[in-house]
């Protein structure tokens, strides 16, 4: 089964934000930490794989994002910055966007229930 690579555009997008640089590692290990993205796979059987292959999926996803000039990472690629583009990008599908959020991002890391939100609501928590 292939991961819904959707979810790890979400995900960063949730995470990011816009305009302010947020360190790779620390977007990875958040994403990895506070999203439910399912990928079974034999290939994953403990945490410690699920990591690596999480962490090399968003760091592919970052490179996308990075090509179609949603995001910028920053020359030494430690820091990325969403841009207007990935903003808008986010805005034009914030309904759509709030309900997956709703799906995938751990109830247990938000300090709200899950509720019916848009996607901007979510991010200002």
């Amino acid at each position: 089964m292939i991961p819904d690579f959707n979810d790890f555009h979400i995900a960063i997008g949730f995470t990011v934000g816009y305009g302010t640089p947020v360190s790779v590692e620390e977007l990875i290990t958040y994403i990895i930490e506070n999203f439910d993205i399912e990928y079974e796979s034999e290939a994953i059987r403990t945490d410690q794989e699920r990591t690596r292959v999480y962490e090399c999926i968003i760091r592919h996803m970052l490179e996308i994002m990075a090509a179609i000039k949603e995001v910028e990472i920053s020359p030494d690629g430690k820091y990325v910055t969403m841009n207007k583009k990935g903003a808008k990008n986010i805005e034009n599908h914030d309904e759509e966007i709030g309900k997956r959020l709703q799906i995938i991002f751990r109830k247990n890391a938000h300090k709200h229930p899950a509720e019916a939100v848009s996607y901007t609501h979510l991010r200002a928590h």
